[in-house]
């Protein structure tokens, strides 16, 4: 979030670069899911010069996820186990991102190519 804060154009380009790069990932034939996690939630929050930090982060937020072609965008304080934040909602944070891996990496994208070609056929016919 500071760095979207202090450098909005090259972060920008970095988060449509990264979109990218997901759409294109498997040649288009998968659309692979993807979350942006924004730290640092509270560091921005606190040093929000605006007269209503939260509304300045729910925009930030919004225009992150149009940056990176997503709805799922979210803001947390830090991702790391003994980071800063209170330990429950790190806690929370790390589950949700070690959930997230897992399930990334036990998807079967070449059934998902097989499935999306089937239906390919289908509406060709």
């Amino acid at each position: 979030l500071i760095h979207w804060r202090d450098q909005t154009d090259e972060m920008k380009k970095y988060l449509e670069k990264m979109a990218d790069v997901f759409k294109k990932a498997s040649g288009g034939k998968v659309a692979f899911p993807y979350v942006v996690a924004c730290t640092h939630r509270d560091v921005f929050l606190k040093e929000c010069q605006k007269e209503d930090p939260a509304k300045e982060l729910r925009k930030a937020v919004e225009d992150i996820g149009k940056a990176a072609l997503t709805e799922h965008v979210f803001p947390i304080t830090s991702y790391k186990k003994k980071g800063s934040g209170s330990a429950r909602n790190n806690e929370a944070t790390l589950d949700l991102a070690s959930q997230l891996f897992t399930k990334a990496k036990r998807e079967n994208t070449a059934i998902v190519q097989d499935r999306n070609a089937l239906q390919g056929l289908k509406f060709s016919a």
